[in-house]
């Protein structure tokens, strides 16, 4: 899919010029959440919010011990 070379591409800038990196956090998380976003079909304006708070692990307490429900109803909607 040409999307997600374009995808790879744009996460990568943000940290190849550092000449290093911690591989998982910088590119296999956003890299997958991004590709999980665009085949769900999330909107693109909605999409840096959805991805922060998925990465940084922003879940409302009562969800606290039900992260799959969490993902449930973020990408529900979708």
């Amino acid at each position: 899919m040409p999307a997600m070379w374009g995808m790879a591409d744009r996460i990568m800038d943000g940290f190849l010029a550092d000449g290093e990196c911690e591989f998982i956090r910088a590119f296999a998380v956003p890299f997958t959440l991004e590709v999980v976003a665009e085949l769900l079909g999330v909107p693109e304006e909605d999409r840096a919010t959805t991805l922060h708070r998925l990465m940084h692990k922003e879940r409302p307490s009562k969800l606290e011990h039900k992260p799959l429900a969490h993902l449930d109803a973020q990408f529900t909607a979708y």
